[in-house]
């Protein structure tokens, strides 16, 4: 919290120990640390907003562990590191590579995407039903006479269909000749 109210992370022990007797009147020898269900008070007490990531392993990534109401408006971004210990993030941004929801596994470059996306996302929750169901493609005859049982090997057939579009061409004779230093024709269309 020092840190995070001066900018610096140097010199900081002074203001921490002022914070620390502004917020609880236990001793700093007796005092175990901050624990992750303190932090609402905490953000009430200094009046600053608290966001808590942690770092997801597979695939790379910084998840939202704990988001704040955004009340305030200043925001203290926290790492939460082996689910007991917080280290401070002072530029997000140049954490990590990746920002990852962690309703659906979602995965973006920029933090402000996924605090967009955040607000949409529902989830695994299905957002449309199809009555149709999902398209899939008819099967070619090979594929039919497998389905009935014949043998045959449908490896070999190649899935998609070739269509040319013989309507124009181009012309080598009649080539237009300008004066412009920026413009050269190379052939003429025929339709």
């Amino acid at each position: 919290m020092a840190a995070h109210q001066t900018g610096t992370r140097r010199c900081v022990e002074a203001r921490a120990r002022a914070l620390f007797h502004q917020w609880t009147d236990t001793s700093v020898d007796e005092f175990d640390g901050i624990k992750l269900w303190e932090l609402d008070e905490l953000k009430d007490v200094f009046k600053v907003d608290i966001d808590v990531f942690e770092f997801k392993y597979d695939p790379p990534c910084l998840v939202p562990h704990k988001r704040s109401s955004y009340k305030h408006g200043d925001v203290l971004h926290l790492l939460l590191v082996h689910g007991c210990h917080f280290s401070y993030i002072s530029n997000i941004d140049a954490v990590a590579h990746a920002f990852g929801c962690e309703k659906c596994g979602k995965q973006y470059k920029e933090r402000k995407k996924l605090i967009w996306h955040e607000k949409r996302c529902a989830g695994d929750e299905i957002k449309r039903y199809y009555p149709g169901g999902v398209y899939h493609p008819n099967p070619n005859p090979l594929e039919v006479l497998a389905d009935e049982g014949v043998p045959v090997e449908t490896d070999f057939v190649y899935p998609f269909r070739a269509t040319y579009d013989f309507e124009c061409y181009f012309t080598k004779s009649d080539i237009p000749t300008t004066s412009a230093a920026k413009t050269s024709y190379t052939a003429r269309h025929v339709g």
